[in-house]
């Protein structure tokens, strides 16, 4: 039996667990459910369970060398569920050399999947503390990595991490966050992904990659109401987002398809920061550095290859658009200071063709400049 779960598939199934409101602590030791399922050799699994109210576990393994936990400090969890209330997780493994490790620890609301399908597969699922908590591992094919760390959770932490290829390396963590939410598709070979949420509220952070030799990463710390997004698909690719203390509806999203490209978001103490960096082609550069409030950057390099941009912003209510097509085209926006006007700095630069470089830098306030080249 071949299983394969979707990243939709996964959310769901975490979706699916919920606490009785009026569940009493007379009750705390009732309803624990576990269950193993191995076929083959030198398989090995491993169930520890402590408090009650459903809780429930299962470990299904079949093939050679399997093994359901390991990883960590404490070397064995193979599901390790302690004070629960409601709890759930499950690993199932197909395939050789397999290794899993779920462990909760005073839990009210958690649930953990871990399914892998191949070879070599590793996968872990740490959650601490906290109510409502989920994550999920779903792997296939051979000598992947995976890793979702959770602690302190309130309400509700999702980390979902999909993986299909060979030596891929997946890592989400997430600590001291309320309504956070992480997740990590790649699709290929040799692809990096990093989700890293801290101190956070409402904070949401998503890795694609499809190809080869991409490495994403998003780190958001201290943020609230805000997305980060990385989305790469050809080959050794690099996107990077970092947001910190930013709020109320800040975005920072890398899109790029090609080779070589490298692309790098910073947002720093500010609120309703907006940054876009799409890139199409091979050996382009992009960066937005932002700091302060009601920023806007977007930027744009269609079909040509090793064009450059970069757009650094410091102050208030400023506002760039770097658009280039062709090849070699270089184009750089810096903008600094404060002014009495809603739309103080202003820049904008469209480039066509081969060749060309454009500059623009601002300081004060109700600025405005434009440079177009053909």
């Amino acid at each position: 039996m071949k299983l394969r779960l979707s990243v939709t598939a996964l959310a769901v199934s975490l979706a699916c667990l919920t606490l009785p409101a009026a569940a009493s602590d007379a009750l705390f030791s009732a309803s624990i459910s576990a269950s193993i399922n191995q076929s083959g050799f030198n398989n090995d699994a491993n169930i520890e369970q402590e408090g009650g109210i459903d809780v429930k576990a299962k470990i299904t393994q079949t093939g050679n060398a399997n093994d359901a936990g390991k990883s960590g400090a404490e070397s064995r969890p193979g599901i390790l569920q302690r004070d629960s209330k409601a709890v759930g997780a499950t690993i199932i493994q197909e395939g050789n050399d397999h290794e899993a490790s779920i462990k909760q620890i005073s839990v009210d609301v958690a649930n953990a999947v871990v399914t892998q399908n191949g070879t070599n597969n590793t996968g872990s699922i740490e959650q601490d503390r906290g109510s409502t908590l989920g994550a999920a591992i779903g792997q296939s094919g051979s000598s992947l990595e995976a890793s979702v760390t959770q602690t302190n959770s309130q309400v509700f932490t999702g980390g979902v991490i999909s993986q299909h290829g060979s030596e891929h390396l997946g890592v989400i963590s997430q600590d001291n966050m309320e309504k956070g939410n992480a997740t990590i598709t790649q699709t290929g070979n040799n692809n990096a992904g990093t989700v890293t949420q801290k101190a956070g509220f409402r904070t949401e952070g998503s890795i694609q990659q499809d190809g080869a030799g991409h490495t994403a990463s998003i780190t958001q710390q201290e943020t609230s109401d805000s997305y980060a997004g990385v989305f790469q698909f050809g080959n050794t690719n690099t996107g990077t987002v970092l947001q910190q203390a930013v709020s109320m509806n800040t975005m920072a999203v890398i899109n790029q398809h090609g080779d070589q490209n490298a692309s790098t978001i910073t947002q720093k103490n500010g609120s309703t920061l907006s940054a876009t960096i799409t890139q199409n082609g091979n050996l382009n550069q992009a960066t937005v550095d932002q700091a302060g409030d009601n920023h806007s950057a977007e930027i744009t390099q269609r079909g040509g290859n090793s064009n450059f941009a970069k757009v650094t912003q410091n102050g208030a209510w400023n506002s760039a658009l770097i658009t280039e097509n062709g090849s070699n085209n270089r184009a750089e926006i810096k903008q600094d200071g404060n002014g009495p006007f809603l739309m103080r700095n202003s820049a904008s630069i469209r480039q066509v063709g081969n060749g060309r470089v454009a500059s623009i830098v601002q300081f004060g306030g109700a600025n405005n400049a434009a440079i177009f080249q053909h």
